[in-house]
C-alpha cells in the first residue's frame, strides 16, 4: 500500500488516502510533459476564453499530489487534456458549454429546477457535446486526424468508418 497525499493550494492543506501498488505502478506516467511549459502558458493566453477562465486554468497547473516520495503535477496534466479538446474538438466543447448553461438555466427555475433539474443539467450537458462532436466529425479532415490517432492508440478498429 502506498500513501497518497493531495495538496490543495488554495488551503495549503494536504489530505492523505491510501492505494494498491497495482495502482501506484499505473501512476508512472501522468508527469510525463506533453506540452511544454511555455507552450501551455502560450495556448492559455491566446485562448479566446475570459480572463477570469485563464486565471483559473493558470491556477489548475498548480495543483499535485504525493504518493510517497513521488510529486505527481496532476492540474498540469488536467490543463493538457483541456487545451487538447479545446485544439482538437472545438464545437464539441463550445456545444458542453451552452448545454451546461441553458442546464444549469432551466435547473434554477423555481419549481422545475427543483423537480427536474438532477436530470435536465447532465442531459441538456450531454446533448450539447454530442451536437458539438457531431459538427466536429463532418469535418472529415479532422474526422480521419480522429480516426488516425484512435488507430495508433487502440490499434485498427475493423469495421469503423467515418
Amino acid at each position: 500500500m502506498a500513501l497518497v497525499q493531495i495538496h490543495d493550494p488554495k488551503t495549503n492543506t494536504w489530505k492523505s488516502v491510501e492505494i494498491s501498488n497495482e495502482q501506484m505502478e499505473s501512476l508512472n506516467t501522468i508527469n510525463d510533459i506533453v506540452i511544454e511549459d511555455n507552450q501551455i502558458n502560450s495556448y492559455i493566453d491566446n485562448l479566446n476564453i475570459s480572463p477570469e477562465i485563464k486565471v483559473v486554468l493558470d491556477s489548475l497547473l498548480n495543483y499535485s499530489m504525493k504518493i510517497g516520495d513521488l510529486i505527481l503535477n496532476i492540474g498540469r496534466k488536467i490543463v493538457e487534456v483541456i487545451l487538447y479538446f479545446v485544439q482538437n474538438f472545438p464545437n464539441m466543447i463550445i456545444g458542453t458549454i451552452i448545454g451546461f448553461t441553458i442546464g444549469s438555466i432551466i435547473s434554477s427555475i423555481p419549481v422545475l429546477g427543483w423537480a427536474l433539474g438532477w436530470l435536465i443539467l447532465p442531459l441538456s450537458t450531454a446533448l450539447g457535446m454530442g451536437m458539438g462532436l457531431k459538427i466536429d466529425m463532418q469535418d472529415k479532415k479532422l474526422a480521419n486526424k480522429i480516426k488516425d490517432e484512435t488507430s495508433d492508440l487502440f490499434g485498427t478498429m475493423q469495421g469503423f468508418t467515418i
